[in-house]
């Protein structure tokens, strides 16, 4: 799973993350508290991502807890999950399909103190209407412009060598990704870590490129819509559902509902991403 939190550095490997305190969603897009400013994800805002993610990068956008993506932001998922082709009318097509999940809350001076700590791009300067939009665009960004991550299963010595900063790299590329799509044509600014090791960044990524494959080049883009190739897990609450709209097949919601609540009564919560 590709999570944005804190990223490792190249001296030190590690798999240091924020912690964030939960918190309950809100109607409000901006909310204060007595010390941090929290952002909260609009219905508006999770149908464009949705159709984002369709186009950009042929992933289901799924809404989740801060705890189910480890105390991330966001998370590029490397499993799949039931998908539905049409909401809005009662037997659609059913399939499964890679997914990207995103929170609905974030706290701006969490993100800001692991924004100062990423392994380049100093996402910290960021305006808080921008923090949504950059995670967003940062998970497309490890579809659309990472080494394979399933090279770590390789048996190549020059492969796994090469590999061997391929987390961290992973990182700066989606970084990378997000803000050339967030702020086209301004410089990226730079942590500390970044300006330090920006000649050794560099000399991995060409080092990587010369036996890793970089970008996937056979993404076919999901049909956009809202009420098209939905998660099924979007429908397992009203909560959820009322992200996509109000014009989901009512028999259809109702019938995801009730699957959900009783895979929970026989078996507690082990599913992860399906509640809020």
């Amino acid at each position: 799973m590709a999570k944005f939190t804190h990223a490792p550095t190249l001296s030190k490997p590690t798999k240091s993350i924020v912690t964030i305190q939960n918190q309950r969603v809100a109607p409000a897009v901006i909310t204060r508290t007595k010390a941090d400013t929290i952002v909260t994800l609009s219905r508006k805002d999770y149908r464009e991502f949705a159709d984002l993610c369709k186009a950009e990068a042929s992933k289901l956008l799924n809404l989740t807890s801060i705890e189910d993506i480890g105390n991330a932001w966001g998370a590029l998922e490397f499993c799949v999950l039931p998908g539905i082709a049409d909401v809005s009318i009662p037997n659609s097509k059913q399939f499964e399909k890679g997914y990207i999940s995103l929170v609905t809350r974030i706290n701006t001076a969490a993100f800001r103190r692991a924004g100062r700590e990423r392994p380049e791009c100093d996402c910290s300067e960021l305006n808080n209407s921008e923090i949504f939009r950059f995670v967003i665009w940062h998970e497309i960004g490890h579809v659309c412009d990472n080494f394979d991550p399933f090279a770590a299963f390789r048996s190549e010595p020059d492969i796994k060598a090469a590999y061997s900063n391929a987390r961290l790299i992973n990182e700066v590329l989606a970084d990378r990704f997000a803000w050339e799509r967030i702020r086209p044509g301004q410089a990226m600014p730079l942590t500390e870590h970044g300006r330090r090791n920006a000649d050794v960044i560099d000399r991995h990524i060409e080092t990587m490129g010369k036996v890793l494959t970089r970008g996937n080049k056979l993404l076919r883009p999901l049909e956009t819509g809202q009420y098209l190739n939905v998660p099924s897990y979007m429908l397992a609450s009203k909560r959820k559902a009322a992200y996509v709209g109000p014009d989901i097949d009512p028999n259809l919601l109702t019938r995801e509902i009730e699957y959900y609540r009783e895979h929970f009564s026989r078996n507690g919560r082990r599913m992860r991403g399906v509640k809020l």
